[in-house]
């Protein structure tokens, strides 16, 4: 793993379930704010479902790309693994117009468990007002991915 730390962030159930149910292995997690998270390629990017309690890590990916594009240009490269059926899903989604610019995160290698690994399992303090994410150690992402490849 060469020390590259984890990352758990705050996943929309319909993205998720968009692009579990068709199986991608790439993916694009956006963000609607204009303030970028600092993910550098090779970092493990952890899915944690928005309103599902118990709160449960069900998937991953690694980070290949951070970047910031237009809703619009978004979709064109990458159609529907922006987790939306359309581009006026995503627009719906995002909240945003389509010449609106979001920064967005492409990653390869995903996985996805329908159970997943529920935080309280994990020594890791996520508190439930964490609105985006939050990184996590070395330690913390081998023993995620060590859980979550049984699942």
């Amino acid at each position: 793993m060469s020390g590259n730390i984890g990352y758990i962030g705050i996943t929309d159930k319909k993205w998720f379930e968009h692009n579990r149910d068709r199986n991608h292995e790439t993916v694009v997690f956006w963000r609607r704010a204009s303030r970028r998270i600092n993910l550098s390629n090779g970092t493990y990017f952890f899915f944690l479902i928005k309103g599902e309690r118990p709160r449960s890590i069900k998937g991953y990916g690694v980070v290949v790309e951070a970047n910031r594009d237009k809703i619009r240009s978004l979709w064109e490269k990458f159609g529907d693994r922006v987790g939306c059926a359309s581009l006026w899903d995503l627009i719906k989604l995002v909240g945003k117009e389509e010449e609106d610019e979001v920064w967005y995160y492409v990653l390869n290698d995903v996985k996805y468990c329908e159970i997943g690994v529920e935080l309280d399992e994990l020594p890791i303090d996520f508190s439930p007002n964490i609105q985006t994410g939050k990184r996590i150690d070395a330690a913390n992402t081998l023993k995620l991915l060590e859980l979550l490849q049984s699942c």
